[in-house]
């Protein structure tokens, strides 16, 4: 009998180690092999249109990987399996061959050549954040990592230095012009007029130095309208000589991403975390433009050139949104688009076709095996969900360990969340385990040590002798004694 216990002990605990393994989305198995099962979301930084084909879209997901549709936002799917791996932060399209795609990664720059079905070995080694082409001689490109620009004349083949710098988050090039180019950054705007072999300074009147996305009107090229991370949007009609502030009527001054519309350039879109923005009068006035949303952090923006009525929106969780009104409604469009960053998968030991997927936005909850996820995060949406803990006598009672929210507690199967943190000192809670012989008993690993509670979850104590100043990540407890608690820590 103590043989058999010290085994299951140690089956816990591999059990808890390999929850924290788990890659950034959920699969399941059928006949020996892993198929994707959603949920579908995740963090979309960059979105690219086919210019052949607008129905043709690419978008780059945090959680790693490259994702296509075909359909116009209909359906997605994995471009190529090998860059699942990486995050992808930028994507472009060569203008005159559309086939011909590059992707920006934490890892590199990669090249595929046949719409996204295989791909080069990574350009470089560093994380490329922005990307610009020449339209008029596709060869030539402007790589932007964290901290300088290098430039290709060979398709990618070889680079050369072209500026250094702090945060690189955007290189644009005027389409008139291609020999003069311009670049946000963390140290602001800079601009180059001999193909990016020299760069000056160019922010005068911009007083948001961290420029988070640039933009210009593709038909008055001199019109450029800056994103900042504070100070909303700002406008130069002088080729950057000069910056107004163009932020009447926008709550939100975190400008992430711009778009200028190709037909109409007096109608421009702006995403921020509080959803997105429109002008009608080239930066006059804002108005808010999210209607269909919930109030989703907005990533990246892409219109369709043919019809600009149409746009897209990356967001920081669930993905993809689509606009077919210029922005008046949107509709989630991100079926098969999993890259949620899912941290933690609990089973109802009662209905095991029942599961909660735990992601850094929420939590997702399926009952049919995951073949098909909603969210059940009524009350805790928009927080990073690190642990799950259903309890064994009531399985629709659950608990939910956040970073920075503390611990949640629902009832009703996730239908509904309260905070459950009385005499929770810490809110970065990374797990949260509730005892198999006494449910009534949970213990809460925080970055500053472990909580107990005895009346599940009603109030909390500290229950750290022996360690302090350990940030602890996970726990697991005996199953057959309620007093004996493993937890894994930080190196």
């Amino acid at each position: 009998m103590r043989d058999w216990t010290l085994r299951t002990r140690l089956l816990v605990l591999i059990a808890a180690l390999i929850l924290i393994l788990l890659p950034p989305r959920v699969v399941f198995a059928g006949s020996g092999i892993w198929t994707s099962g959603g949920p579908y979301g995740g963090a979309v930084h960059s979105i690219a249109i086919d210019p052949s084909d607008s129905a043709k879209i690419y978008a780059g997901p945090r959680g790693g990987g490259l994702f296509r549709s075909t359909d116009g936002g209909g359906h997605w799917s994995e471009a190529w399996a090998r860059l699942e791996a990486y995050s992808v932060l930028t994507v472009e399209l060569d203008p005159k061959n559309p086939a011909t795609v590059y992707a920006g990664t934490a890892a590199g720059l990669f090249k595929s050549q046949n719409s996204g079905e295989s791909w080069s070995e990574p350009m470089f080694g560093a994380a490329v954040s922005a990307l610009a082409i020449d339209p008029a001689t596709p060869t030539t490109l402007y790589a932007g990592t964290y901290d300088r620009v290098v430039k290709s004349i060979d398709g990618g083949l070889s680079w050369a230095h072209s500026y250094s710098g702090n945060a690189i988050t955007r290189v644009v090039l005027d389409p008139a012009t291609p020999s003069t180019l311009y670049l946000a950054s963390g140290d602001g705007i800079f601009k180059s007029i001999d193909a990016g072999n020299s760069w000056t300074p160019a922010n005068n009147g911009l007083t948001s130095l961290y420029v988070l996305d640039l933009v210009l009107d593709p038909s008055a090229p001199a019109t450029l309208y800056a994103g900042t991370s504070s100070g909303g949007v700002f406008k130069s009609v002088d080729a950057g000589g000069s910056w107004v502030l163009a932020s009447d009527g926008l709550t939100d001054l975190q400008v992430s991403c711009l778009e200028v519309d190709p037909v109409d350039s007096s109608t421009i879109y702006a995403g921020t975390p509080g959803g997105i923005f429109k002008s009608t009068n080239a930066g006059g006035h804002w108005s808010a433009a999210s209607t269909g949303m919930d109030g989703q952090s907005v990533l990246s923006l892409a219109l369709d050139r043919a019809s600009p009525s149409t746009i897209y929106a990356g967001t920081a969780y669930d993905a993809m949104f689509k606009s077919s009104d210029a922005g008046a409604t949107w509709v989630m469009a991100n079926v098969g688009l999993a890259a949620v960053d899912v941290r933690v998968l609990a089973v109802d030991p009662a209905t095991p076709a029942k599961i909660y997927a735990g992601v850094l936005g929420g939590i997702f909850k399926s009952l049919d095996s995951g073949r098909s996820w909603t969210t059940a995060e009524v009350g805790l949406s928009d927080i990073n969900v690190y642990s799950l803990a259903i309890d064994p006598a009531n399985p629709e009672t659950l608990f939910a360990a956040t970073f920075g929210g503390g611990a949640f507690k629902s009832t009703d199967g996730g239908g509904n969340w309260l905070p459950s943190n009385s005499g929770m000192t810490n809110p970065y809670v990374r797990a949260v385990a509730i005892a198999p012989s006494s449910p009534s008993t949970l213990y809460a690993a925080t970055y500053y040590g472990v909580f107990k509670s005895i009346d599940s979850g009603a109030n909390w104590t500290l229950a750290n002798s022996g360690l302090e100043g350990l940030h602890i990540l996970t726990l697991a407890i005996d199953p057959f004694d309620a007093s004996v608690v493993y937890g894994g820590t930080e190196p």
